[in-house]
Order: C-alpha cells, then sequence, then structure tokens
C-alpha cells in the first residue's frame, strides 16, 4: 500500500499572521502522534509571510480521514476560520515516478 501525501496552503490575512501561527503551533505535536501519521509540517513561507504551508504524508487514506476529525483539528480550523484571506487550498498529491 503506498502513502497518501498533500499539502494545504493557510493564506493569513495579513494583521492575522500571529494568529494564525499561533493557532496552528500546537496542532504540529497532536498530528505527529496520531496513529498513521508518517510525516506532519507546517512552515511559513519566506517570500510570502503569513502563508502557512501543511506537507503531509499518512499511511492510508482511512489515517488521513481520522486526522481531518481529530478535536486538535477541528479546534484549529475554527480558531483560524475568521483569520484567514481566502479559503484553504488543498492539494492531494500523486508521486510521479521516475
Amino acid at each position: 500500500m503506498s502513502t497518501v501525501n498533500l499539502v494545504a496552503i493557510f493564506e493569513a490575512k495579513p494583521e492575522a499572521a500571529d494568529d494564525v501561527r499561533t493557532a496552528l503551533s500546537p496542532v504540529i505535536s497532536a498530528t505527529r502522534a496520531e496513529e498513521g501519521c508518517v510525516n506532519y509540517t507546517i512552515s511559513e513561507s519566506q517570500a510570502s509571510p503569513g502563508s502557512f504551508i501543511v506537507v503531509e504524508t499518512w499511511n492510508s487514506q482511512e489515517d488521513l480521514n481520522r486526522h481531518a476529525r481529530a478535536p486538535h483539528m477541528k479546534a484549529a480550523i475554527e480558531a483560524i476560520g475568521s483569520h484567514l484571506a481566502a479559503k484553504p487550498v488543498i492539494h492531494p498529491l500523486r508521486a510521479i515516478d521516475v
């Protein structure tokens, strides 16, 4: 079975980057402790401050679905919702074989 990879992009309103950063920070350790999490990182773009990029790898789609329903994720999404400049962009990824 192959892993499931995705990238999510959250664009904070200019005045709300600190709020988004604060709300996303505790999600990292909670998510890394979840069953099926292979990799989970949140980075802020140096080229576009206030743009937060989440890179995730899961053992299965079921693990990713469970993560999306996790209480810490629901709390984070609720906390950042009004601070976002746009709807989050989610990119499920498919590897290109060489």
